[in-house]
C-alpha cells in the first residue's frame, strides 16, 4: 500500500528469496489491482525472505524488504504459508541523465547503477536507451555515487564515476529527495 496505509498498489514485483539480499530467487508475481498478491509452490516448511519492488514495473517507490525495509541485511524471514505479508511503500526519488562519448555520441546500452554514498550498498542499476539516456528509479532520500558498468553489457569503455573520476574516493555525491 502507498504511505497512506490503505491505497493499494498495482503492478508492484514482489519476489521470495531463500536467503537475504537477493540470494536464492524461488518464485515472484506482481501486484493485483488492489495491491493484493499471492505466491505459491515455495517448498513447505521453508523460511522465505520477501521483497516489493515497484521499480522492476518502472514504479518510483523505495524497495522494501520484508521487515527490513530497505537494507536486505535487516530483512525479517516468514513461513512458506505466511498470510497478510503487508508493505508500505514509500514515494522514491529519481536520477536521470545522459551518456555519451568524448565525440559527442550517445551511448547506447550502457549500465548504470547508484550505490549509497557512505556504505556502498547497491540500490539502482538501468542501461541507457537509444538515444543514451537513463533513469534509476526507486531511490530514497540521500547521497549517491554513481558508476558506469560497461561490462555488464560487453560495451569497451572505461568505467567510471559520475563527474568524470575513476576512483570510489574522488566520486561526486549525487543527492536525491523522494
Amino acid at each position: 500500500t502507498e504511505t497512506d496505509g490503505t491505497t493499494g498498489i498495482a503492478n508492484v514485483c514482489v519476489d521470495v528469496f531463500a536467503d537475504r539480499c537477493w540470494s536464492g530467487h524461488y518464485r515472484g508475481t506482481r501486484t493485483n489491482s488492489d495491491g493484493t498478491f499471492t505466491i505459491s509452490g515455495i517448498p513447505p516448511d521453508d523460511a522465505v525472505y520477501v521483497i516489493a519492488d515497484g521499480p522492476c514495473a518502472t514504479l518510483n517507490y523505495v524497495i522494501q524488504w520484508y521487515g527490513g525495509g530497505t537494507d536486505c541485511n535487516s530483512a525479517q524471514p516468514v513461513t512458506s504459508d505466511a498470510t497478510n505479508v503487508d508493505f508500505l511503500l514509500e514515494a522514491a526519488g529519481s536520477i536521470s541523465g545522459h551518456v555519451q562519448d568524448t565525440l559527442g555520441v550517445p551511448i547506447i546500452d550502457l549500465h548504470i547503477y547508484a550505490q549509497d554514498y557512505d556504505t556502498g550498498e547497491w540500490l539502482a542499476g538501468s542501461n541507457t536507451d537509444g538515444f543514451g539516456d537513463y533513469k534509476l528509479l526507486g531511490l530514497p532520500t540521500g547521497n549517491y555515487r554513481l558508476r558506469t558498468a560497461s561490462y555488464n553489457t560487453g560495451l569497451q569503455f572505461a568505467d567510471e564515476y559520475y563527474d568524470n573520476v575513476y576512483n570510489w574516493d574522488g566520486a561526486s555525491p549525487v543527492s536525491v529527495t523522494a
